[in-house]
């Protein structure tokens, strides 16, 4: 017998064992259940003292500069990413932020106050409504 199997013999019941069990076999059936409740976007929404300025889409490349409170702001879409790559503030920490796929993300540059986030939509909701 191996220390392990002694250590469970001793300190986990059979109630014990039944539970861990059923928490395994939980959580590895949810995680296919996990990405069929949410969809990728497709967009994402630019947003300048929270109104929108631009929508960006994922499955095109482009390059798009928008006019910000501080000056021009840069942004990239590129392989299924958006990023922003040049800013008029200070710190750019906007450039500096990790990109935003289609499965979510937010960048903001304060300074600013822009804001690149994708809107992702439950798979429930409704698309159309035809007759």
């Amino acid at each position: 017998m191996t220390d392990l199997t002694r250590l469970l013999r001793h300190h986990l019941t059979v109630a014990d064992l039944l539970l861990l069990l059923a928490l395994v076999a939980g959580s590895l059936l949810a995680l296919p259940l996990g990405g069929a409740w949410f969809s990728g976007a497709t967009h994402a929404e630019v947003t300048i003292d929270g109104r929108p300025v631009y929508i960006l889409s994922f499955s095109h490349d482009t390059q798009v500069t928008v006019q910000a409170p501080l000056g021009p702001v840069t942004i990239s879409v590129r392989q299924g990413k958006i990023r922003v790559i040049e800013s008029s503030c200070p710190d750019k920490f906007c450039v500096a932020s990790r990109p935003v796929t289609p499965l979510g993300g937010v960048i903001v540059c304060a300074p600013n106050r822009l804001t690149i986030q994708v809107h992702r939509r439950h798979v429930g909701d409704i698309d159309c409504v035809t007759q």
